[in-house]
């Protein structure tokens, strides 16, 4: 998953513009643009969408100019999970049920737990009939 996105040189900064998100950041350096911007880009899904309930946005074509962030595919899998829950109508406590798991443990899917491994979320997305698939860019 490669979300585009288009640096601007300014007098004194760099500004990053993520139109997925709707998201413009701005950084001293390009250095600094291109080191935490990405890390801001997955903090957005966090805020943006999943605390407002909303789905993520799929990345839209590269246009000229862009170029683009890769999400890591653990977050590419998380995303896949919330986005088919969005779809579906479920909750947590409706993921709980099908994973045969706790509510707890089912919350931890859903934010990102450092203990669910990738594993565990293609465990999780095929009972949603659902398969991660890696494209290489």
């Amino acid at each position: 998953m490669f979300y585009p996105v288009r640096f601007e040189t300014l007098p004194g900064s760099v500004r990053v513009l993520v139109r997925d998100f709707d998201l413009v950041l701005e950084y001293p350096t390009m250095q600094d643009a291109r080191q935490q911007a990405s890390a801001e880009v997955i903090r957005q899904i966090e805020t943006k969408f999943r605390k407002k309930h909303l789905p993520i946005p799929r990345p839209s074509k590269v246009e000229n100019g862009e170029e683009v962030f890769y999400i890591p595919i653990k977050i590419q899998a998380r995303i896949m999970l919330w986005n088919t829950m969005m779809k579906r109508g479920m909750r947590a406590i409706d993921l709980a049920k099908l994973l045969e798991t706790s509510p707890a443990q089912a919350q931890r899917y859903i934010n990102g737990s450092n203990d669910v491994s990738i594993e565990s979320y293609e465990r999780a997305l095929l009972k949603l009939d659902i398969y991660l698939n890696l494209k290489s860019h």
